[in-house]
């Protein structure tokens, strides 16, 4: 952090964690720093999505910057996770949306970046290898390990049939995954450890190139050290005892994970068609399409779990009592000194920035969210390097596009 500090003013006051959470989301989070259109940031407030321009949408851009020396260098990203707008899986996946539905939304996001950035004449060779993806495993094992390989296959033909891909490097279908914590249930937490154990190898076995595994309590609150070790030994086990990393694609030739693929795929590309037909990406979340496919999924499971046709262990079958449910050490906050420390530092790098070079770089920004066509991450590379704030950055973007709100759709 030390050296990332002196790159970027922006970062000089945050207090210097090494903490293993930071470094890997560091790590991770770098593959996703993003030249992003200034249109995306109104499609977030369409999605429902407050414009935080977290760790993703600022902070890494800066530190992206400060390591490349220029915005143009700058990767250009998607990811999957449970939303929208970052092509991420994880904007899909948390809403409700199957493991079809969530690869397909993902990759449609990535299809309308990759389509402007096409509109805006790049050379496709040279934009697609700095894709990459970010993916949320939920807990069905073999839909997800189908869902990852034929993510792949979709991918590597829409780089080559769509886009006019030639470098096979633009074919790769690079992806970050983190295990899901819509499975995880605050009823009998200690079962979330196989529940994360069970979506990370599903994860491994699809061909991840990174992981995250959440810790068993983060339904409860921020993770415990306790359980944040947990999380990071498990990969550890699982990499290092169990050498489930050794081969790549070892469920390959399997009639059933290979039939599942196939069918993973038609659903795949099922989806990618009613967002195609509906315009692309931008005018389907406008029309609230991708939330109803959300929706109508996540209350389908809703009434499956309701119903017992699905089961979650300790929430509709198998049962305790809840005086049996396991206890846990509560989270501790930081002591009060090193809070009033810490503001004390921000105020002091405030009070030490050139406030002219602040109010420019800010009022660059504004103009920027509020243009048809200026590239609004540009200015908020700017404003980190005059040293305006994440939470300044957010506080102006805010005032431009709201907080923003779900769109409800009847």
């Amino acid at each position: 952090m030390t050296w990332l500090r002196a790159r970027v003013p922006a970062l000089a006051w945050l207090p210097a964690y090494d903490s293993a959470w930071f470094n890997s989301d560091l790590v991770a989070g770098l593959t996703a720093a993003s030249v992003i259109i200034p249109k995306a940031m109104a499609y977030a407030t369409l999605a429902g999505l407050a414009v935080q321009i977290g760790l993703y949408t600022a902070l890494l851009p800066m530190i992206a910057y400060a390591l490349l020396g220029s915005s143009r260098r700058l990767s250009v990203s998607t990811t999957t996770t449970i939303g929208i707008l970052t092509a991420a899986e994880i904007a899909d996946l948390a809403p409700g949306a199957t493991p079809a539905e969530a690869m397909g939304l993902t990759l449609s996001s990535a299809i309308q970046y990759a389509s402007d950035c096409q509109a805006r004449g790049w050379d496709m060779d040279q934009v697609l290898p700095r894709f990459t993806f970010f993916f949320d495993i939920s807990i069905s094992f073999f839909e997800e390990v189908a869902k990852f390989r034929a993510g792949r296959r979709i991918w590597a033909d829409l780089a080559r049939s769509r886009f006019g891909a030639k470098d096979p490097r633009s074919w790769r279908f690079k992806f970050h995954a983190q295990t899901s914590g819509v499975d995880l249930t605050r009823e009998q937490p200690l079962n979330n450890i196989p529940r994360v154990t069970v979506q990370a190898m599903a994860g491994i076995f699809g061909g991840l190139q990174s992981l995250h595994t959440d810790a068993y309590d983060e339904v409860l609150s921020v993770p415990t050290e306790k359980a944040a070790r947990i999380a990071i030994a498990t990969q550890n086990i699982l990499k290092e005892e169990a050498h489930l990393t050794d081969v790549i694609d070892p469920l390959g030739g399997s009639y059933y994970v290979e039939a599942l693929t196939d069918e993973m795929e038609a659903k795949i590309r099922e989806v990618i068609a009613r967002i195609d037909a509906a315009g692309g990406m931008y005018a389907a979340v406008e029309a609230g399409l991708p939330q109803q496919i959300c929706g109508d999924s996540a209350l389908a499971f809703a009434q499956k779990i309701d119903a017992r046709v699905e089961t979650v262990v300790g929430v509709n079958k198998y049962r305790v009592p809840a005086e049996e449910e396991t206890e846990r050490e509560a989270l501790k906050p930081p002591p009060r000194k090193k809070i009033e420390a810490q503001l004390k530092r921000l105020e002091r790098f405030k009070a030490g920035r050139d406030q002219g070079k602040v109010r420019r770089a800010l009022d660059a920004l504004a103009r920027a969210a509020e243009s048809e066509d200026q590239n609004v991450f540009e200015k908020v590379v700017d404003a980190a390097c005059a040293g305006v704030t994440h939470g300044e950055i957010c506080a102006q973007l805010r005032k431009v596009y709201g907080f923003g709100a779900p769109l409800i759709v009847p």
